[in-house]
């Protein structure tokens, strides 16, 4: 009787590190107000390669179809050569890729509007956020990203994504490169140390950020921050950056928008800070309340909102919590951490209670979240 004697050898599996998608974005004519765009996409000889848009950012709770600002869209492959693409839904394209290995993308944005997740682009500065720019690959959200810059000369760049310079800058997947707010060009850059984490301050124009605005500045930043770190144990950021623009235009608009590690806040001249750098009265409870949202709502939220669908509207009976709570502890971070008197804090308890008494029409807290009215605080626009 022979015996066949059989050696089972264990070989570790190495994971394969998904390619990344590579992006690209320029600015040829500051003055014609449009981004250019490109995406290269693996396709590993897919027949079709499906992309979109997002309809809307997390946090801004409502649609703004992001793909009508998309100009002269355009696909290729690797030697260069045009690809056929036709639109399946209004965010949406479908590119017939004759079965290269890798698909191009490119676009031009219309950035000409200012609000709290669109693009703009004002002289010598441009910011976005990243689900306006980045398309992304239908059911590839995992898939991690590269973003390099070509810009006028003398711009600079500031965002959310792990980087320097011109790039690249890196997304461990979608949702991360979609939240990253991103200014560049000219403006104000500053920082500071918070609990061993660093601190961006950008601010446009440039000539906002005096030096008593500067001292206000970092103070209350540092001041909201301990306080409300504090409440969770510490910073869950490495770097965390305070983005700001300051209109000078006829235009009442002010507000704030919350990110991972970020936050993107619009105010008028005057109710930013006067001649002597005191700011405004919303300036700190909009600050606080942003920073809070660090850790409810993009770190605690509930469980409708994930995962992320870029397509659609998200409804939760549970909006009244997350902005509600989010007010509240920000009014407390800022009689806590001596940014208000009592008199403030009593005061504006006040006025949110005189609000919700004269209300047209008495919602209940669940009826006002699935219509996206409780994110009352962080957001107040008016007419041109």
């Amino acid at each position: 009787m022979r015996h066949l004697l059989v050696l089972l050898v264990a070989v570790p599996l190495t994971a394969q590190t998904p390619t990344p998608v590579k992006y690209e974005v320029s600015i040829p004519s500051p003055a014609a107000r449009l981004f250019h765009v490109s995406a290269e996409f693996p396709a590993r000889g897919k027949d079709r390669l499906v992309v979109s848009l997002p309809a809307w950012s997390p946090g801004s709770y409502e649609i703004q179809n992001y793909a009508r600002y998309v100009r002269h869209f355009g696909a290729k492959n690797a030697r260069g050569q045009p690809l056929f693409w036709d639109r399946l839904d209004k965010d949406t394209w479908r590119v017939m890729t004759g079965r290269s290995d890798v698909v191009t993308a490119e676009f031009d944005y219309l950035a000409d509007t200012i609000d709290l997740s669109l693009a703009r682009i004002a002289g010598d500065f441009g910011q976005f956020l990243g689900t306006n720019l980045f398309l992304y690959e239908e059911r590839q959200l995992e898939r991690p990203a590269e973003v390099r810059f070509t810009l006028p000369a003398g711009w600079q760049v500031t965002t959310a994504l792990k980087g320097s310079g011109n790039g690249p800058y890196t997304a461990l997947n979608y949702h991360e490169l979609a939240d990253a707010q991103t200014f560049v060009g000219k403006y104000s850059l500053d920082s500071l140390q918070v609990d061993g984490k660093s601190v961006r301050i950008a601010v446009w124009p440039a000539d906002a950020y005096t030096t008593a605005v500067q001292r206000n500045m970092r103070a209350a930043v540092e001041k909201i921050a301990k306080s409300e770190n504090g409440l969770f144990g510490g910073p869950p950021y490495d770097h965390y950056t305070v983005f700001f623009n300051v209109i000078r235009e006829p235009i009442n608009f002010e507000g704030g928008l919350e990110h991972s590690a970020s936050q993107f806040d619009i105010m008028p001249q005057g109710a930013f800070a006067d001649a002597l750098g005191n700011f405004g009265d919303f300036m700190v409870p909009l600050m606080s309340h942003e920073y809070f949202h660090l850790f409810n709502v993009k770190r605690m939220r509930p469980a409708e909102m994930w995962p992320y669908d870029y397509h659609a509207e998200q409804y939760t009976p549970l909006l009244w919590w997350s902005e509600g709570v989010t007010d509240y502890y920000a009014d407390l971070t800022n009689i806590r951490s001596g940014l208000w008197t009592t008199q403030q804090f009593l005061e504006n308890a006040a006025q949110d209670m005189q609000q919700v008494e004269s209300a047209p029409e008495p919602w209940s807290e669940e009826d006002g979240s699935v219509a996206g009215r409780a994110h009352r605080n962080a957001v107040r626009r008016g007419d041109p």
